[in-house]
C-alpha cells in the first residue's frame, strides 16, 4: 500500500517498463528496486552500432545479464577461454561501416567479416543470454579530458582511457604504459 503511494507520488505508476543503459547497473541495485517492485531491464548498445544491440527482459531469470540480442543482431565470442569468456562481436546491420577520416580505428574495430569488436569479455551462456564479465581496455567517459594530475590510477589498470566527447578523441592517460 505504502509503495504504491510512492510510486503514485513519483509517476512510476504510469511507467510500463525501467531501463538503464550506457553504463552497468549492478545486480545489487537492481535486486534493490526489484523489492520495490520496480523491475529495471537492462540495454546494451555502443555509438558504432547505432545504439542497441541487447536487452534483458522483465522476467529474466539472472540479473546479472544484458539480455539476448534484439532481432537481426548477432553475438558471439572471440577467442573463447576454457569457461568460454573472451571479446563480445557484434553483427547486424545496426553496426557502423567505420570511422569517418579514421581508416586505422575502423580496422583495428570492424573485423573483415563485418563483426564489431566491442572490447567488453563476456560469455553467452546456451539460451543466449549474454553476460558481460570486464573489459579489455578500462576507460573513462567524460564530456571533456580530466586534468591526469588530479586523477588517482591504480597499477591494476593495463589501459586508461578519457575519450572527450565533443572532440571524439581519446587519450591514454595511464601512466604505465606512456
Amino acid at each position: 500500500f505504502i509503495l504504491s503511494k510512492v510510486k503514485l507520488a513519483l509517476g512510476f505508476d504510469r511507467c510500463l517498463t525501467f531501463a538503464t543503459g550506457a553504463a552497468p547497473m549492478g545486480s545489487e541495485t537492481k535486486q534493490y528496486f526489484l523489492s520495490l517492485d520496480i523491475p529495471i531491464i537492462e540495454i546494451f548498445g555502443m555509438s558504432e552500432c547505432g545504439g542497441g544491440h541487447s536487452f534483458s527482459v522483465k522476467d529474466t531469470v539472472s540479473l546479472d545479464t544484458i539480455g539476448k540480442g534484439m532481432p537481426g543482431c548477432q553475438s558471439r565470442i572471440r577467442n573463447p577461454d576454457i569457461n568460454n569468456h573472451g571479446e563480445l562481436l557484434m553483427r547486424g546491420r545496426h553496426v557502423c561501416m567505420g570511422y569517418l577520416d579514421d581508416i586505422d580505428k575502423t580496422y583495428e574495430t570492424i573485423l573483415d567479416d563485418g563483426w564489431l569488436a566491442t572490447g567488453d569479455v563476456a560469455f553467452i551462456d546456451h539460451e543466449g543470454y549474454i553476460f558481460i564479465t570486464g573489459r579489455l581496455k578500462e576507460i573513462i567517459i567524460t564530456a571533456k579530458f580530466i586534468d591526469e594530475n588530479r586523477l588517482a590510477i591504480g597499477t591494476a589498470f593495463q589501459g586508461l582511457y578519457v575519450i572527450d566527447l565533443k572532440s571524439h578523441t581519446y587519450k591514454n592517460i595511464n601512466r604505465n604504459n606512456s
